[in-house]
């Protein structure tokens, strides 16, 4: 009765946030690693151009989680050990933080959560191609709250798919179907969580370990 875990997940519209500056070497990004014939060189070039976001990079790639013998010096070093999916990811959760830093963490909490669950479900749904899109549509899917704009409004700007926004704003499957059975979760919607489960081949054993797993992966993240 008295639990209020759905408040946070509420767009409080009001006067909106202006997407920071970070927002332009953000797109120039994703629209590179958009293109089917996507270049070192150019991500390398867009990077330079945004010395905290290079900081961010290296710092990353030369943490404890990478277990590297020798360190990273390089963008371009950097950018061929992750690979275009993992960059996009990295670079959209970097973004979402920084739009973010004046906000709840459990704002933040529940946008990672979701990422990494959608992305977890993706290869027990026989989903695995989609698994960087599905990462991407759950961190995504309370930008809204953080920007205190509407959710049509900030799609719109960002560079991403015609089917995560569509998922995003509309719950249009595939990806919707994924992203709307988290949201069942998270409001213990069992007879929700039961039909989007049948739609996606999935048992809830399958559910209840994709989000123990994302539980860990929110740990590592803003520790």
């Amino acid at each position: 009765t008295y639990f209020q875990g759905y408040f946070f997940a509420r767009p409080a519209v009001i006067s909106g946030k202006d997407i920071p500056t970070l927002y332009s070497t953000f797109t120039q990004l994703l629209q590179e690693m958009n293109r089917p014939d996507a270049d070192i060189g150019r991500l390398e070039k867009i990077l330079k151009e945004d010395v905290s976001l290079t900081y961010k990079l290296l710092r990353m790639v030369n943490s404890a989680a990478f277990g590297l013998r020798r360190e990273i010096t390089s963008i371009r070093q950097a950018l061929m050990l992750l690979g275009c999916q993992e960059l996009r990811k990295w670079a959209s959760l970097v973004f979402l933080r920084t739009v973010g830093q004046d906000k709840p963490d459990e704002l933040m909490v529940t946008a990672i959560m979701r990422a990494h669950f959608c992305e977890t479900i993706a290869p027990l749904a026989s989903m695995g191609s989609y698994a960087s899109d599905l990462f991407l549509t759950g961190l995504f899917s309370m930008i809204d709250v953080l920007l205190e704009q509407p959710m049509a409004e900030v799609l719109a700007k960002l560079p991403v798919s015609k089917e995560i926004k569509a998922a995003i704003l509309n719950g249009e499957p595939p990806l919707g179907t994924v992203l709307n059975l988290i949201r069942s979760y998270e409001q213990a919607d069992l007879d929700a969580i039961l039909e989007k489960a049948k739609q996606l081949g999935l048992q809830l054993k399958d559910i209840f370990d994709a989000y123990i797993d994302s539980l860990a992966a929110v740990q590592r993240l803003l520790v």
